[in-house]
């Protein structure tokens, strides 16, 4: 059971991530999803809300390796494709730092 305390801080923590991302289009897209999303749940109550809540604390882990991900190559050349990463970095521990937030992220958003 999720209380209003930890919900609240959910909804906070989720729009403070989605201000980290660096393009604006994503930000934005972030920002109206999360207001949208729980002003739609906003009337959820027991089990409901419990799912509800689990989805989130989900969504805000995918969230945060997205912004995470898109901070990092902001400024670099990224091909991805369905099994490829090319960086044009000449940083092997940052290429390699990409490679697992995006495996990261995608395995998140499979599960």
């Amino acid at each position: 059971m999720s209380s209003r305390t930890q919900v609240l801080s959910l909804y906070r923590s989720l729009l403070r991530t989605s201000k980290g991302f660096v393009n604006y289009n994503f930000r934005e897209y972030a920002l109206r999803h999360v207001r949208e999303s729980f002003a739609s749940a906003r009337g959820a109550t027991g089990e409901e809300a419990a799912n509800l809540y689990q989805a989130g604390l989900e969504q805000h882990k995918v969230c945060l390796c997205a912004t995470h991900f898109y901070h990092v190559v902001s400024r670099q050349e990224v091909c991805v494709g369905t099994s490829l990463i090319a960086l044009t970095s000449r940083d092997k521990s940052q290429s390699s730092r990409v490679a697992l937030l995006v495996e990261k992220a995608l395995f998140l958003k499979g599960s």
